[in-house]
């Protein structure tokens, strides 16, 4: 496999960089937004608060009141 070892990576004009493929790393830091075009997955969740629908691995209790 080929390799590019760099400490920035700038496009010609200044226009967003555009990587068509799979993109693997171990850390990313964002400055600006940030938009997912289809699925987000986060396998390390261990609390969430929210309104909606659940998905859950473990069984969930419903207590009427409560």
């Amino acid at each position: 496999m080929s390799k590019i070892v760099t400490n920035q990576i700038i496009t010609r004009g200044g226009k967003n960089l555009t990587i068509d493929g799979s993109v693997t790393a171990s850390s990313g830091n964002f400055t600006g937004n940030v938009s997912v075009g289809k699925t987000l997955t986060y396998d390390d969740i261990t609390s969430i608060d929210s309104v909606g629908i659940v998905t859950a691995r473990e069984g969930i209790n419903v207590n009427a009141g409560g």
